[in-house]
């Protein structure tokens, strides 16, 4: 029986029951909510804690943002179970949320790669990151989000966005005879896999060599005031890169055994290709959650007695721009210091923790 056939009796899609998929793509789908809800809750929360004057903190709200967009591409295709795609029908929404959802994905992974970069620059090169830190922000904002825009159209050509087990995405199989769709799987490799297999690998020597790097320096004790408190900023940003690539494995490994074995897939495997592809999104928000707590009460409180003064100084009547009462001993030279800016050799990591 051809497979438009048997989607018109509701009855099953691709040697899959149509009913046993629906809790698989439910599932996918309140997995992306929570993280959705999770994500905005961290955005928020870095917001009114003022988490974000040091480039370091930025990163993590441009990966969030990225969180937030990919899990929201997740959670939409809940409206898939009331379009009845599943059945076949809607065949247009479903290539759009695959787009979408593939798009996602690409900036998600930029994003965190952008970390790394950022970190690789941070402690391998020391003496160029103050100078070249606020052009490098400029291109981890633009590029996560505009290079994905060269390549993830491809698969529009001959329709290959459609159905594909979880979600929409590419399309493993033929809409007529439910065939391997060999087109489809060329472009799985030649824009995903291959590309992401490259950056993982690419990632995972940089962070080696990171972690390596501030070992060394700690143990032998250079600079070890800066860098004790350069781990206590650094690791915490490891971490993203790191979960995140655990899920994604579990992902690419049902991907490549549906291709394997023509399309075919593990209903187990399904699941928790389910379960893991929205749960790297997931951890990320909790574990900023769990980083704004560790940071302290005391940084806190003072972070967000910063909103409170910006909203006195609305009311308050203009002041001397320079306060002449205000001085400070520096290099046995009394000075007037009316802001932090004038401690030029004050670091980005000088300035988390005090």
């Amino acid at each position: 029986m051809a497979l438009t056939e048997r989607q018109e009796h509701s009855e099953s899609y691709c040697n899959y029951s149509v009913q046993d998929l629906k809790p698989l793509l439910l599932l996918n789908c309140e997995i992306g909510s929570v993280t959705f809800i999770l994500s905005l809750i961290a955005i928020v929360s870095m917001v009114l804690c003022r988490l974000f004057t040091l480039p370091t903190h930025r990163l993590i709200l441009y990966l969030l943002v990225a969180i937030l967009f990919n899990s929201f591409t997740i959670a939409i295709q809940f409206v898939n179970l009331k379009l009845n795609i599943l059945e076949g029908e809607h065949a247009t929404v479903c290539s759009v949320e695959g787009f979408l959802l593939g798009y996602s994905y690409w900036v998600l992974l930029l994003s965190l790669s952008m970390m790394t970069v950022h970190l690789s620059v941070m402690v391998l090169l020391p003496s160029y990151y103050s100078n070249i830190i606020g052009k490098l922000e400029t291109f981890y904002v633009l590029f996560p989000w505009l290079c994905p825009l060269l390549f993830v159209w491809i698969p529009f050509i001959n329709d290959n966005y459609g159905l594909s087990l979880p979600s929409c995405w590419i399309k493993h199989d033929h809409d007529t005879d439910c065939s391997l769709n060999e087109e489809g799987v060329i472009m799985m490799l030649s824009i995903w896999y291959i590309e992401w297999f490259i950056i993982f690998i690419i990632n995972d020597i940089a962070l080696v060599i990171i972690f390596i790097t501030m070992c060394k320096r700690a143990y032998k004790g250079t600079l070890s005031k800066d860098y004790r408190k350069a781990l206590k900023q650094t690791l915490p940003l490891l971490v993203y890169p790191i979960e995140f690539q655990i899920f994604f494995w579990i992902v690419i490994a049902n991907r490549l055994y549906q291709v394997l074995h023509k399309g075919n897939g593990l209903t187990w495997l399904l699941y928790l290709h389910a379960v893991t592809a929205g749960s790297g999104g997931l951890i990320a928000p909790g574990f900023t959650l769990l980083y704004i707590l560790i940071l302290g009460k005391k940084v806190i409180k003072k972070n967000i007695k910063y909103w409170q003064c910006c909203k006195c100084c609305k009311n308050a009547k203009p002041k001397e721009l320079i306060d002449h009462t205000d001085h400070v001993t520096q290099y046995g030279t009394t000075i007037t210091s009316p802001t932090r800016a004038d401690f030029l050799n004050e670091t980005e990591i000088e300035r988390e923790f005090d």
